[in-house]
Order: structure tokens, then sequence, then C-alpha cells
């Protein structure tokens, strides 16, 4: 089952395609901001998280227990 992550890199990449700028746009984010959550490297605010919910089909439970990318690798580091 995909993560929240996944789910929204998976919208990025795949038809109708939007890059970030856009999808930002959409959900009131800047590119950066979106860059960030592609990247694991950082969680959307509450008012972001509501917005991509509309968008993704989410939920905030998802985006919280969905990694970042340095806890996704310390445990993979811990499994093996």
């Amino acid at each position: 089952m995909l993560d929240a992550f996944e789910k929204l890199n998976r919208f990025l990449d795949g038809p109708p395609g939007m890059n970030q700028a856009d999808f930002g746009r959409k959900v009131g984010a800047s590119q950066g901001q979106v860059s960030k959550w592609a990247r694991r490297a950082s969680r959307p605010t509450a008012r972001h998280m509501a917005r991509l919910n509309k968008v993704l089909g989410t939920t905030f439970e998802e985006w919280i227990r969905a990694p970042l990318s340095e806890e996704r690798k310390r445990r993979e580091r811990t499994a093996a």
C-alpha cells in the first residue's frame, strides 16, 4: 500500500502530470514546500494536509505515519 508521500509523487509523475509549482498553487503551498514533501524532507502543515487530503485522497494519519527520509533510512539500517 502506498504511503502519503508515495501518493504525492505518483500524482506529480503520472497523468494528468503536474509540476510542483502548479501543484503548490492548487494546495496553497510554494514549489519549495512541495519539493520538500516529494523528497520526504518535511511533513506538510495541518492546513496543507487538509488540502492534500482532498486532492490526493490521503488522510492525516497517513501523513503522520509515513516516515521522513531520515527516519526511513534509520529503519532500513536497523532492519538489516
